[in-house]
């Protein structure tokens, strides 16, 4: 989420509606940032080793002293690695343990088959689900653009997965939050995950585990817009 958004108004909204309470565990691993609370558990990408403007964190060892709150705020810092830290403490407010929602992962939300579909990420066995959807991602594999064609390819797109500002749009992912302030920034659909198995999750994080290693212990959820009468 905070590659594609960027810092504007829709962080401070995510971490505006954050209430304080304990932080019991901060994982940072290779791929995956992990802030557990009492009531759920949040993730987010962590930044490449490399990013512009990531540095060591001051606090480490010592995140787990703060309030919730308080690393929510960290999606304001210009550090991306404090940035991740922020996004992953927002989910861990909103993607609760007890939270009620549909299953699914958000990949067919629009009932598309692909055709005028653009997708940001490649996920695992996206050409396969979306036949004919165009595939945007950082480091492009065969068949697939590198993120410089997003400005050519998303302002035609009939819908997309991940983000766009002209087309309908579902989130989708480890790192998406689970909460109805999205659908004020054009997002009709947020598919994340909601941990179910707390240790199990962090030592995945831990080692370096990517999104699919992840889903072995959570449960996905989704959430979608009410439809306009």
């Amino acid at each position: 989420l905070w590659r594609w958004w960027g810092p504007g108004r829709l962080y401070a909204d995510l971490a505006q509606g954050v209430e304080d309470m304990p932080v019991i565990r901060v994982v940072v691993g290779l791929n995956w940032t992990m802030v557990e609370t009492p009531t759920g558990i949040g993730l987010a990408q962590t930044p490449e080793r490399g990013t512009p403007g990531c540095a060591a964190t001051s606090q480490a060892g010592k995140r787990t002293e703060a309030g919730l709150r308080d690393l929510a705020g960290l999606v304001h810092s210009d550090n991306p690695f404090d940035k991740a830290l922020g996004m992953a403490a927002c989910n861990a407010w909103y993607n609760r343990f007890d939270m009620r929602a549909e299953g699914g992962n958000g990949l067919e939300s629009f009932g598309t088959k692909g055709a005028g579909t653009v997708v940001i990420g490649a996920f695992p066995g996206i050409a396969e689900r979306l036949p004919g959807a165009r595939i945007i991602d950082r480091k492009p594999g065969p068949g697939q653009y590198p993120e410089q064609a997003a400005e050519g390819l998303l302002p035609g797109a009939e819908a997309v997965i991940m983000t766009a500002s002209t087309a309908r749009v579902a989130l989708v992912g480890p790192g998406a939050p689970l909460t109805a302030r999205l659908f004020n920034y054009g997002i009709e659909v947020s598919s994340g995950l909601i941990a179910e198995d707390r240790d199990g999750l962090a030592r995945t994080v831990a080692e370096g585990g990517g999104a699919k290693d992840l889903k072995r212990h959570c449960r996905q959820a989704t959430i979608r817009k009410p439809a306009t009468p």
